[in-house]
């Protein structure tokens, strides 16, 4: 009953979502030239037989790379549609061969519908947590759908068990599912018969983060000689409470800089602005894209360049932790030997989390103050720096075995 009161609704207000695209639109969160994919018009050529792959944005299209690198191997043209601006931007840095992007339909039926008439995918592979019920109804009805990485938090547990029919009528859609931990494992169990025992987190075999050689020989000459707090997918109101403190870590260790990344460079002004107003020293790297020696404060608003950062940078601290927001990835500064720090929210990798916790590979602060005390402290004994460090890059390069499996699972599907 749920669903059809869903798919109803969303016939209804169809017209209203173009509204909604343009304003977005207006206030640059999508791409003016590209918006009618939304509404399931191809601004690209179909070339061959198609595999689809579903990723809501980036973290997702980043964990998907591993398994795109076995399907370029296939005839087949290999198609990826995510939600965000962020993501189509993260797609153009992904160097593989019979990839194509385009933006997911919205999810209302004719939108869909015009969208599956178009391509007409063979297989249809979802990433992580991205349920959308008309997309994956629609879409079991012509081809197999599987879910990989396949990730329930507690919060969307409690959501999907207050609807139980709903629930397994959704989830019973994916003829295989591989989740990303064992505790997803468990509770999706509880949805579907096609959940695979194999259990592996897929954004532990993606590559580490590809970077520009010469920025970064250029940035450590600059940098020789501070120590670097690097702080990374911060988010409003976070980079508020960073700054707050970030005058009494200056006073223990006078040699730092800082160097923020929000999550959306679109906000780069608005932490420009703020951070002008504890440091007459702070750079937008937009307005000077070239600096010739180190500022106090460098904001960083510009995309695919966390793989510099991440090797210029010892000490990280990862965002929308401080800020209940969910938190970010830490298994790319991992994978290239940083020391992580967190603050205590993060129910969307709380299983990552606590391997991590278990490994001693991160450090969890309960706010902002204790946020510095931690940093003064391991600025201090650099050598618990480098122990984190290493304990993090061991725990994400360690063998799973798992990959090949989900593989081969996947690809047996495409030939039923």
């Amino acid at each position: 009953m749920l669903l059809y009161i869903y798919k109803a609704l969303s016939v209804i207000l169809a017209p209203l979502l173009w509204c909604i695209i343009q304003y977005r639109i207006f206030k640059k969160k999508e791409d003016p030239k590209r918006y009618k994919e939304k509404f399931g018009k191809a601004s690209l050529k179909k070339d061959n037989k198609v595999i689809w792959f579903h990723a809501a944005s980036v973290g997702e299209m980043k964990a998907l790379t591993p398994i795109l690198e076995k399907f370029s191997e296939l005839d087949y043209q290999l198609l990826i549609t995510s939600g965000t601006l962020t993501s189509a931007k993260i797609f153009e840095t992904i160097k593989i061969k019979n990839i194509i992007h385009q933006f997911a339909p919205l999810d209302s039926p004719l939108f869909i519908k015009r969208f599956l008439n178009y391509w007409q995918p063979q297989l249809g592979i979802f990433v992580e947590s991205e349920i959308w019920p008309n997309l994956i109804i629609e879409s079991s009805k012509r081809f197999k759908l599987a879910l990989i990485n396949a990730n329930m938090s507690d919060k969307s547990f409690q959501i999907w068990s207050k609807i139980p029919n709903t629930s397994k009528l959704i989830f019973s859609k994916f003829s295989y599912i591989a989740a990303c931990s064992l505790s997803s494992h468990n509770k999706l169990k509880l949805f579907s018969n096609n959940v695979a025992s194999e259990i592996t987190n897929l954004k532990y075999y993606a590559s580490p983060l590809a970077y520009d050689e010469a920025l970064l020989k250029h940035l450590q000459n600059i940098y020789f000689a501070k120590k670097i707090l690097l702080c990374t997918s911060t988010h409003e109101n976070e980079e508020e409470l960073i700054l707050n403190v970030y005058d009494k870590i200056k006073k223990e260790i006078p040699d730092i800089c800082l160097i923020i990344i929000p999550r959306h460079p679109n906000r780069g002004e608005e932490v420009y602005k703020l951070a002008c107003k504890i440091s007459k020293d702070v750079t937008l790297k937009t307005l000077k894209p070239n600096i010739t020696q180190s500022p106090d404060i460098y904001i960083i608003d510009t995309l695919g360049e966390l793989g510099v950062f991440y090797r210029l940078a010892k000490l990280v601290f990862v965002g929308a932790s401080l800020v209940k927001l969910g938190g970010h990835n830490i298994i790319e500064p991992a994978h290239l030997n940083c020391c992580i720090l967190t603050g205590n929210h993060y129910p969307n990798f709380s299983d990552v989390m606590q391997e991590f916790k278990n490994a001693k590979a991160v450090i969890e602060v309960q706010d902002n103050q204790e946020l510095a005390l931690r940093i003064i402290s391991l600025f201090k004994n650099e050598s618990e720096i480098e122990r984190y460090a290493d304990n993090a890059y061991k725990l994400v390069n360690k063998e799973r075995g798992l990959i090949d499996r989900i593989y081969n699972n996947l690809t047996y599907l495409l030939e039923r």
